[in-house]
């Protein structure tokens, strides 16, 4: 199963692209990005995702979003 493109103009692009420029205004040191993190969660819990994972590796944040069926997986990192 192919997934559709994200297209420039999309209004998901601009959320994303607002939320990095947001990110980026209060930047935090490498191991220590607890606000960073706790921001992912409030952008990334309204999209319902089976298992929302945190803590890793400090503060990393992992979705998991499963379709229930058999196939190619995805992983995004930011």
């Amino acid at each position: 199963m192919t997934m559709p493109a994200l297209a420039y103009d999309d209004a998901r692009t601009s959320t994303l692209v607002a939320l990095r420029r947001e990110l980026h205004q209060a930047p935090e040191i490498s191991g220590d990005e607890a606000a960073t993190a706790l921001r992912i969660v409030d952008v990334l819990t309204p999209l319902r995702p089976d298992r929302l994972v945190t803590g890793l590796g400090g503060h990393g944040v992992a979705a998991v979003f499963d379709s229930g069926v058999p196939g190619p997986s995805a992983l995004f990192r930011c």
